[in-house]
């Protein structure tokens, strides 16, 4: 590293060149254009306040060899809530504000590669970074008792390196989107892999389809076609639509705020979601957690049944009652906070990618759709971004809970004044309508296709589907019931199966989707540790 100098900047011309480095190759065909495009919206965040920085090695002709980007973004974290001999810690509870610092943009220029400058400027960066953090948590740290700057350092004013990294390790910690799998894990990096869905194109051959355009075609989102259904294009142009978008990352926010504070879980009710943590599932991460009063280990009614003594006047044996299935989880968690400005970051990119691939610039500010079922008296969202070269997400999707002023769509009323129907009191005892999320996902595709006429597919990680909805039941309606109900998609297996007709479940996307999140611990190199990362799969909490 003798022969390059290490060096950071802020300076909009010197983030041009920054950026123009990783242009040479993710800027394909205008390398111009990528530079200037990323450079603006870099030197747009940081003027509004968002501490970003960018780190590179020069060599000695001048020539920037190596780049990374480090930026910071706003989440929350809640403590294990047990202390060090696993009784409740009461400086514990709680959630708190946190801060995840992003790495990315991590690009060495290809007659630089195979010198290592990769390693040498992420681990520097990682430390400039982290010594910046330290120096300005003990500026602002007052001498009392108790502050921070009195618990990290001695009499002599020497600041204890280990004490600083636990109590800081609580208020910031790292991650990245790792396109090159699980290479970061040399710094301290631990995966946290994100599963999903490939949907391809051919779900435009779909009665749901035919019923979106329908819907769309009459210009107000109705249509006799398609009674009791209003399917309204989110434009993010207009205020109204923009505001709307706001309010459900706000809702989606609060969801994950209620997530954040639970500790404790029902194995029997958990319907088989997928954990945030890089654990494998729900059930194998309660299998490591504490026992409240039973054996640990997931039990069934059905077991526990056939177990059971018929003749009410034989002996009871204790041994046969039902075991809780009631799990303490007292895993640290944090997660990301959905920020629109981070939405409209990777909306800005959509209009240039449109006029690039002769797609439909008027579709290319619809960011999302909103149905409505007025039987139900509910309404659904889908909102979708072009990210990772112009592959289109579902980044987010689920009910409504919010209209456009705010008000809660349970405090509403049926306009007409009728008396809600049989059929709306048999959706609230909670079915799921697969319907409607066919017609929002027909939506999603139906814009992305009008943006790109040589569209393939699209992507959803599992994250950013409804969350009310069981994975296992999302897992049939994807695979099973798409295949059955629409005459062009395939599954892979399936003989004629191609990109454009065949939808297929990802366990890991950090394969040809190459998509994986990692984070790592504020202050240490190792990748082994416990910490559950809610949402890390969801695009929409992407920094």
């Amino acid at each position: 590293m003798s022969d390059f100098r290490f060096k950071t900047t802020v300076e909009p011309k010197i983030l041009h060149q920054v950026f123009a480095v990783c242009g040479s190759e993710w800027g394909q065909p205008d390398p111009e254009a990528f530079a200037e495009f990323q450079t603006k919206l870099l030197v747009d965040a940081i003027l509004k306040g968002r501490a970003a920085k960018a780190f590179y090695l020069e060599s000695k002709e001048g020539e920037i060899a190596c780049v990374c980007v480090v930026t910071q973004h706003k989440g929350f974290y809640k403590d294990s809530g047990t202390g060090g001999i696993g009784v409740p810690d009461p400086a514990a509870f709680g959630v708190n504000p946190a801060t995840g610092l992003r790495l990315s943009y991590v690009f060495t220029l290809a007659k630089f590669r195979g010198l290592g400058l990769m390693g040498k400027l992420v681990k520097k960066a990682i430390d400039v970074t982290e010594e910046e953090i330290l120096k300005k948590e003990l500026d602002k740290s007052s001498d009392k008792k108790g502050s921070f700057r009195d618990m990290v350092t001695d009499s002599t004013g020497r600041v204890d390196p280990q004490l600083a990294k636990y109590y800081l390790g609580k208020k910031y910690f790292w991650y990245l989107y790792s396109a090159i799998k699980s290479a970061y894990s040399q710094f301290g990096f631990k995966p946290y892999v994100a599963d999903g869905y490939i949907i391809p194109r051919s779900v435009l051959d779909s009665e749901a389809a035919s019923l979106v355009q329908k819907l769309l075609d009459q210009g107000s989102g109705v249509s006799e076609h398609v009674p009791g259904k209003k399917l309204t294009l989110l434009d993010g142009s207009k205020p109204l639509d923009e505001n709307l978008i706001a309010s459900i990352l706000q809702s989606r926010e609060l969801d994950l705020l209620t997530d954040l504070n639970k500790t404790l879980f029902h194995s029997e009710l958990s319907g088989g979601r997928r954990s945030s943590s890089s654990l494998t599932n729900v059930q194998t991460a309660l299998s490591s957690t504490k026992l409240l009063g039973s054996q640990n280990e997931l039990s069934s009614v059905a077991e526990q049944m056939s177990a059971a003594q018929i003749d009410p006047n034989a002996p009871k044996d204790p041994g046969l009652r039902k075991k809780s299935s009631m799990q303490n989880l007292t895993l640290p968690k944090f997660f990301l906070q959905p920020d629109v400005s981070n939405v409209r970051k990777h909306h800005a990119a959509d209009e240039p990618r449109t006029k690039k691939k002769s797609g439909d610039l008027d579709y290319a500010r619809i960011k999302g759709a909103v149905l409505t079922n007025e039987l139900q008296q509910k309404s659904y969202y889908i909102l979708w971004s072009s990210i990772m070269d112009g592959k289109t997400f579902i980044i987010s999707s689920g009910e409504l809970k919010v209209d456009p002023f705010g008000m809660p769509v349970e405090a509403k009323e049926d306009r007409s004044g009728r008396r809600r129907s049989s059929f709306t009191a048999l959706n609230d005892l909670g079915g799921f309508n697969l319907q409607d999320l066919e017609l929002l996902i027909s939506a999603a595709v139906l814009v992305a296709y009008k943006r790109d006429p040589n569209l393939d597919r699209i992507y959803v990680t599992s994250q950013d589907l409804p969350d009310t909805v069981p994975s296992s039941v999302l897992y049939d309606f994807f695979i099973n019931y798409l295949p059955r109900s629409v005459p062009n998609v395939l599954k892979k297996d399936d003989e004629g199966a191609k990109e454009t007709n065949t939808v297929e479940y990802v366990e890991d996307f950090s394969g040809e989707q190459h998509l994986l999140p990692m984070a790592k611990r504020y202050g240490y190199d190792s990748p082994e540790f416990e910490l559950d990362w809610m949402a890390s799969g969801s695009i929409i909490t992407w920094g």
